[in-house]
């Protein structure tokens, strides 16, 4: 069995026992996937023996692994694992990409179900992720305001929308890059649940609320827009969020269907203690003791891109 202890207050955990390149029982991939459910994220330690093909084989357990569309960063042999990393020579537009509040894959069709990075190298300091919960900041919303969220879906886009003044901002340079890695996903809107029923737990949460996000289906946009900013920042209290760094050798997956995350942003360097390559990882669907269950999104939550938004 797997050995998970809860980091402090209850809200993400470590997997200290694991040897991922060992193939996971069915038993222990389904003890792995509901200490995600429970814990919103898990940081699984000293796995710095793994191969490209045992991380490759942990997210095929976990989902249906996505193939990521812009080649630069693909593994030839694994188009799955994106490699991220700091180095000196990255272009300015394309730094802390993700040191903003978010859900992965949001503007898909079939968003991301779960997203795991295995740090190769880590800075000596820095290179945190963000987490806040969204099953408790829903639970802590008056009765009303639940009863108000019923029903409403979240309109996303690649661009996203309204950013707080402290994270990384869309530019004109970011989003041409990241729009040319496929046209038709860069250009399209997708709407999907505001509130969220966790198709293995039955919890709900708040779901898409930042990021991606700019407008609510059916709603004005200055008023879809405020409320998302009222929710985000409800959602991004203190008692809700933590932060966690995973060392060199760590993996750290989290349930992107009832959480919400952010990179801190970092320093760019080729130098040793300063460097951090991560290969990244993302699922769709459900992990394998649960693929009987339905899964979490349909085709129907695709919204035409010229719906003049």
């Amino acid at each position: 069995m797997l050995t998970i202890e809860a980091l402090p207050g209850g809200f993400g955990a470590d997997v200290v026992n694991a040897d991922l390149a060992q193939r996971l029982t069915d038993d222990q991939v389904g003890q792995l996937a509901d200490a995600i459910y429970r814990h919103r994220f898990l940081r699984i330690r000293g796995q710095d023996h793994l191969s490209r093909a045992d991380y490759a084989r942990l997210g095929a357990q976990m989902g249906d692994p996505i193939r990521f569309p812009h080649p630069d960063h693909r593994h030839d042999d694994f188009p799955e694992l994106i490699r991220i990393g700091n180095a000196a020579s990255t272009p300015a537009p394309l730094r802390d990409g993700a040191a903003f509040w978010h859900t992965d894959g949001t503007y898909d069709i079939i968003p991301v179900s779960i997203t795991m990075l295995h740090a190769l190298e880590a800075p000596d300091d820095g290179g945190e992720t963000l987490f806040a919960d969204l099953v408790a900041a829903y639970d802590a919303l008056p009765g009303a305001t639940r009863e108000r969220l019923d029903g409403l879906r979240v309109l996303h886009r690649m661009s996203g929308g309204k950013r707080f003044g402290y994270e990384k901002q869309v530019t004109q340079d970011s989003f041409a890059y990241a729009a040319t890695m496929d046209d038709a996903r860069g250009q399209q809107i997708t709407a999907h649940p505001l509130v969220l029923t966790h198709p293995v737990t039955g919890r709900r949460a708040l779901y898409g609320i930042a990021g991606t996000s700019f407008g609510i289906e059916g709603m004005a946009a200055a008023d879809g827009e405020a409320l998302l900013t009222e929710l985000k920042t409800h959602a991004t209290q203190d008692r809700f969020r933590t932060q966690v760094k995973a060392g060199t050798g760590d993996i750290l997956l989290w349930d992107c269907l009832s959480s919400i995350h952010s990179a801190v942003p970092i320093g760019y360097s080729d130098e040793p203690g300063h460097r951090r390559i991560l290969l990244r990882l993302s699922v769709t669907g459900l992990p394998l003791p649960y693929r009987h269950l339905p899964a979490p999104f349909a085709t129907r939550d695709a919204v035409p891109a010229d719906m003049g938004l």
